[in-house]
Parts: structure tokens; C-alpha cells; sequence
């Protein structure tokens, strides 16, 4: 009988070291996985944009595929790289091109800014205003003409045909893709759209003197009161060194701004500036038909797949004309700087306060894409306050207030 309960006892003690051992590798086996878990879960959570942790914040802008805007567009442009490939429509604006090469203000797009809690998004007729002229982008025309591709243009044979004192066809192309009537206007059409706010850019006429008198040969009175001829040299100047000679502006006597020019101007190749000198020669004196043309018919536009998408968003055909049976409607900003709904910020009084664009929103003007500079946190906020308070504001003095019922109420 003891022998028969001692083995009774070591057959227990077996299997319970037995199971104890398989216990403990479930217990490891277990641990182990709630330890990855945690880890992963952990890194999604890093990645939560919290009201306070949105530094770096950069969405990319574009027009989802079931968007009713994208559906309407793919219905009219089946051929469209992005239709073709069934992706998102990207809408690549560049902060750096408009707000840093084209120096345009701020208020210019967002023109809420001193007058309302919010800036407000671009609507496509704010676009429009530039856009409505400037059709391509530089590099895509220049990639255009110099390819050896042909743009056919009624009354000659290719676009891309190079004459010797400049091709006026080329320079249409030129004058539409850079926009220049966006700031000067050609016999009273186009212009003053300008980069700054409220359209303050305005540039000479370049069809007619102010005396009615054709532009080319006609004088006209510098900053300094010098008075000189427009000439063709005269005209090649004033495109690629615009403050060699900044004229007066007649009708308010101020000097016309001339460091609004955009620099490419400097650069371009000896063709392409003699161009647009002979096309604003053949517009001199002539009369117009509405596009800034010098008595000629409509060429049609050069439209960069980019913008299409601005096009139909206004109902506007390639010849940016209404389209049938197609209704506006806005494009689908994705917002990039969100705070929480019991936080109340006001542009109205930091603009009013000299408050500039990139104390909160970064170097704006050298972003390709629009990211949250600032954390904006409660803390960033009320040092900003605090300084602000200390040192004033471009030399003005201010009290910002740290009450917390200034922005929370």
C-alpha cells in the first residue's frame, strides 16, 4: 500500500509539473503577444492628430473619385490622365509659386481675413480672376513649344515657328500662359486682377497710350520725370528689367509697381522675350476682340491638364466657355489647420493687431504644400500672448489677453 501511494503521488506530481510547465509557456506565450499589441496600438495612437499635435500636418488636396465634382468631370474628360487611371483628381496648388514668386497677399485668396473669424477658402471664381488668363504653367508651355510638337494656330503654320524679329503666334502663347493681363490690360480688357488683395496691381495699357494714341511710339513719363519712347527696345526692357524705367501711372501720378514682374522674366531665351515684344507690337493701335488679341480671331487656349479640373469646377469648357447642362461647384479644400470646437480664434483681431500670416501659419511663401507650422497649442498660444504682450507687435504695443474666457466661451 505505500508503494502503491507513493506512485500515486508521483503520478500527480508529474502532471502537474506538467501542466504547470505548459501554463507558463501560455502565460509567456500570452505576455508576448500583449506586449506587441500594446506596441502597435501605442504607434497608432502616436499617430492620432489631437487639436494640439498637428505639427507637420500636410493633407493632400484632391477630388475623391465619388466626389459628384470628379463624376462630372470624368463624364466630360474620359481621356484625363486621372480619369484614365480611376485615381483622385489632385489639386496641386503651390504656396510657394503664388505667395513666394508671384509675391501674391494673402488676402488676395483668402479675403476673410481682416473682416471675419475665418479666412475663408478660395472659391474657383477667385481662382478665375488670374486663371481666366493664365491657362498653363511656364515650364508645360515651354516643354510644349520647344519639343518639336505642333500647336496649330488659324493663319499660320505652327505656333512653334521661329521668325526673325520674333513670332507674335508664339507670343500670344507666351502673354496668355504668363498671364499678363491678369495686371495690364490691352484697350480696357483684362486687368487689374493683381497679387495683391482688392486687385491694388494695376499695369499700363499695352494696346493704347492714356492719351488714346498707340502704345508703341507713344511717350510716356518716368519716376524720376524723364520722359521717354516706347520703343521695341524700350518694350524688351521693361519685360526682363522692369525697374530699369518704372513709369508714372497718369491718373494717380504714382510710379507703376514694378517688382511685381514675375523673375522668370530675366531668364528667358532671346526667342520668347522677341515674341512677346512682337505681339504687344501687333496689339499696338489695333483693335481687340475681347482676349487681348490685336484684330485677330480667337487662337483657342492652351489649358494644362492641372487646371482642367478648375475649368469644370466652374462650368467652363476648353474655350472656357459655359457648358451645357453642368452646374458649378466648389472644390473640395481639405482644411489644414483645425482646432478644437471650444476654442475661439478670431483673424479680425490679429490682423488688427499687425499679427502676420507666418507668425502662425510658418514661411507660407516657400511651402510647394500647405502643412501646419505651428503646434497651436494652448501653451504655444498664450506664450505668443505673453510675448506679445512684452514686446509688442511690429513696434506697436499690445495687451493680449491671457483670460481664459477670450478664447474659450
Amino acid at each position: 500500500p505505500e508503494n502503491e501511494c507513493e506512485g500515486r503521488m508521483l503520478r500527480r506530481w508529474q502532471i502537474e509539473k506538467s501542466n504547470g510547465a505548459q501554463q507558463g509557456v501560455i502565460t509567456v506565450v500570452l505576455l508576448m503577444g500583449l506586449c506587441f499589441a500594446s506596441i502597435a496600438l501605442l504607434f497608432r495612437i502616436s499617430a492620432w492628430r489631437l487639436p494640439d499635435r498637428e505639427t507637420g500636418y500636410a493633407p493632400i488636396q484632391e477630388i475623391d473619385v465619388d466626389h459628384p465634382l470628379y463624376v462630372s468631370f470624368a463624364e466630360h474628360h474620359p481621356s484625363h490622365p486621372g480619369i484614365v487611371a480611376k485615381e483622385p483628381l489632385s489639386i496641386e496648388f503651390s504656396h510657394q509659386l503664388h505667395a513666394g514668386e508671384l509675391e501674391m497677399n494673402c488676402r488676395f485668396c483668402h479675403t476673410a481675413a481682416d473682416k471675419s473669424r475665418h479666412a475663408g477658402f478660395p472659391s474657383s471664381d477667385i481662382c478665375f480672376k488670374c486663371h481666366k488668363y493664365v491657362t498653363t504653367s511656364f515650364d508645360v508651355l515651354q516643354e510644349l513649344l520647344n519639343s518639336g510638337a505642333t500647336v496649330e494656330t488659324p493663319g499660320s503654320k505652327t505656333a512653334n515657328d521661329a521668325k526673325p524679329h520674333g513670332d507674335p503666334k508664339r507670343g500670344k502663347l507666351l502673354f496668355q500662359s504668363f498671364g499678363c493681363q491678369t495686371c495690364h490690360t490691352c484697350r480696357g480688357v483684362g486687368g487689374p486682377g493683381g497679387p495683391n488683395a482688392g486687385g491694388e496691381i494695376k499695369a499700363p495699357d499695352l494696346a493704347v497710350a492714356h492719351d488714346g494714341t498707340p502704345y508703341l511710339g507713344s511717350t510716356a513719363e518716368l519716376a524720376d520725370g524723364t520722359i521717354v519712347e516706347r520703343t521695341d527696345e524700350y518694350i524688351l526692357e521693361s519685360i526682363i528689367d522692369p525697374a530699369a524705367k518704372v513709369v508714372k501711372d497718369p491718373e494717380t501720378g504714382r510710379p507703376y509697381p514694378a517688382n511685381h514682374m514675375p523673375e522668370r522674366f530675366r531668364h528667358l531665351p532671346k526667342k520668347d522675350s522677341a515674341a512677346l515684344v512682337a505681339y504687344i507690337k501687333g496689339m499696338s493701335g489695333a483693335a481687340t476682340n475681347g482676349d487681348g488679341a490685336a484684330g485677330e480671331e480667337s487662337d483657342g487656349m492652351i489649358i494644362s491638364e492641372k487646371l482642367k479640373p478648375l475649368y469644370h469646377s466652374l462650368g467652363l469648357d476648353k474655350n472656357l466657355q459655359p457648358l451645357e447642362g453642368v452646374e458649378p461647384q466648389s472644390i473640395p479644400w481639405v482644411r489644414v489647420h483645425n482646432l478644437a470646437d471650444f476654442v475661439h480664434f478670431d483673424h479680425r483681431a490679429h490682423f488688427a493687431a499687425g499679427v502676420t500670416c507666418q507668425r502662425c501659419h510658418g514661411p507660407v511663401e516657400s511651402m510647394q504644400r500647405m502643412r501646419q507650422y505651428a503646434s497651436l497649442s494652448m501653451g504655444w498660444c498664450i506664450n505668443c500672448h505673453r510675448e506679445s504682450t512684452e514686446n509688442g507687435i511690429n513696434g506697436k504695443a499690445v495687451h493680449a489677453s491671457t483670460d481664459c474666457t477670450v478664447c474659450h466661451y
